[in-house]
């Protein structure tokens, strides 16, 4: 019996086969178009995340070098930024102060 992994990975490989949209190809089948892209990014994703742990990044080698997966969190503000105001960017330690509408100086 296929696992529920197995099953899709088949689903998705026959939609891609099939050169059809997502739309198209679940038309008459048991889900929805939506569920067999998430479906396909989700393992896509699991993917990428096993080749990540297991020292190879995602183009077959490490991307830190060390194996780890880096991650930025990125906040989110409803209101918008005063006229004016400037953005922050730390990579490695290091931070640079960018004003509204200079970005070429960063």
């Amino acid at each position: 019996m296929m696992s529920t992994d197995e099953k899709w990975l088949e689903r998705i490989r026959q939609w891609h086969e099939s050169g059809k949209t997502a739309e198209e190809f679940a038309v008459g089948q048991p889900f929805k178009a939506s569920t067999l892209k998430w479906r396909a990014a989700e393992l896509r994703r699991a993917a990428e995340l096993r080749r990540a742990a297991e020292g190879g990044g995602r183009y077959g080698k490490s991307d830190t070098g060390n194996g780890s997966i880096r991650l930025a969190r990125v906040v989110s503000r409803a209101r918008a930024a005063a006229p004016g105001a400037g953005v922050v960017v730390e990579v490695s330690g290091g931070a640079s102060q960018c004003r509204a509408g200079s970005m070429r100086s960063c």
